[in-house]
């Protein structure tokens, strides 16, 4: 083409139109029209791709610390049970699928006086395990290996590096709100009253009353408005605080805070049951088991993992308890109400664990274990 022309684009997440004009911006035909389309599969982004790629990092760097944790045992470990390790690394599978060295299908002890059936007797959770080796006296090399071995493979978030961090100290939190202050004092905005910051992080550290009420309270105590009230519920660095703080309530070590819970669990559910046995005893079995489509206590803890069977979260089973079973006890109403009411050991709020917890309870492990195992000296 001798003369001048545009050539004009429109490019879309599933097409391209193009068109070719003349300096008039009239179509120009030459062998047919010069504009058209074409059409194409809408491309795909790297989200997904990217999560699972992050996933087997973090799953691989697990391996790696668990073999390393392994390398380090194995020799005490050996002198006691050769095929302790062989035994879990086979774990998931059926005996006749196990190495020939095996004989039993016990996953973790074989020992004449103690297998599996008496180890989870003596420590229903792993964190009974832990909270046992504390203090207490360690003299089976492999109990210490599986409570490092948990601690280690779920060791807590790291959004807090570099930080002293300690569950019910609130030193982190009132800096954090002094940053914030800075941040809008800089920007020439409205700060928060910070002479109410004490009572405050103590309503939090209470976990008194809903979600919903303790964002009212902490706002009514830092004098905040909608505007603010918006930013305090964006701190979830401070939200995730307080509810470490309702985890831990008055303990000093994580496992001990979970021992708690799980006798909390188990207290709430014989209430639960003698309270159906006596007030509707014929709901006894919609409550407890399987049912297709029912958000009850088989759901609420995942018990049954049968194909089509789903979970449910702990304030659709709260409405389900209240609808079905008709509860009108005021104390387990009120527990309903802040979540207290059958809580669980594996939830979503152990996300906001940070691994500082968790290294505070391996050294004090490690400081009483050595006293009885040499090697760690």
């Amino acid at each position: 083409m001798q003369k001048k022309y545009y050539i004009g684009l429109d490019i879309g997440t599933d097409s391209v139109g193009w068109a070719v004009t003349d300096e008039d911006y009239r179509l120009i035909r030459a062998r047919g029209d010069l504009w058209g389309s074409y059409l194409f599969d809408e491309a795909q982004g790297a989200a997904d791709r990217r999560a699972f790629r992050t996933a087997r990092r973090r799953t691989a760097r697990t391996r790696q610390r668990i073999l390393l944790l392994q390398s380090l045992f194995a020799e005490e470990v050996a002198k006691m049970d050769p095929l302790f390790f062989l035994r879990m690394n086979n774990s998931a599978l059926f005996l006749s699928d196990k190495d020939r060295a095996l004989k039993t299908a016990d996953a973790l002890f074989s020992d004449a006086d103690f297998r599996d059936k008496t180890y989870f007797a003596t420590y229903p959770t792993v964190y009974h395990l832990r909270a046992a080796l504390l203090q207490g006296e360690i003299r089976d090399i492999r109990l210490l290996y599986l409570a490092i071995h948990h601690i280690i493979k779920n060791r807590g978030h790291f959004l807090f590096e570099s930080q002293s961090f300690q569950a019910g100290d609130s030193e982190f939190v009132r800096e954090t709100f002094f940053k914030i202050n800075a941040f809008l004092s800089d920007r020439d905005m409205p700060t928060f009253a910070l002479d109410g910051l004490n009572e405050g992080l103590a309503l939090l550290r209470a976990g008194r009353g809903s979600k919903r009420d303790r964002q009212k309270q902490l706002a009514l105590c830092l004098k905040a408005g909608k505007e603010k009230s918006l930013l305090v519920r964006l701190l979830k660095a401070v939200y995730d605080w307080s509810i470490l703080c309702g985890i831990m309530g008055e303990e000093r070590f994580i496992s001990l805070a979970k021992v708690r819970i799980y006798e909390k669990h188990a207290s709430d559910l014989k209430w639960l049951k003698e309270y159906i046995r006596e007030h509707c005893p014929a709901k006894y079995a919609d409550v407890f088991r399987r049912r297709a489509k029912k958000n009850n206590y088989a759901a609420y803890i995942g018990m049954d993992r049968q194909k089509g069977f789903a979970k449910c979260k702990r304030d659709e089973f709260y409405a389900f308890l209240k609808k079905e079973v008709g509860i009108t006890d005021e104390a387990v109403l009120s527990q309903m109400e802040r979540g207290e009411f059958l809580p669980k050991q594996v939830s979503n709020a152990n996300g906001v664990i940070p691994y500082q917890v968790h290294l505070q309870e391996l050294k004090a492990i490690l400081a009483n274990a050595e006293q009885y195992f040499p090697f760690l000296r």
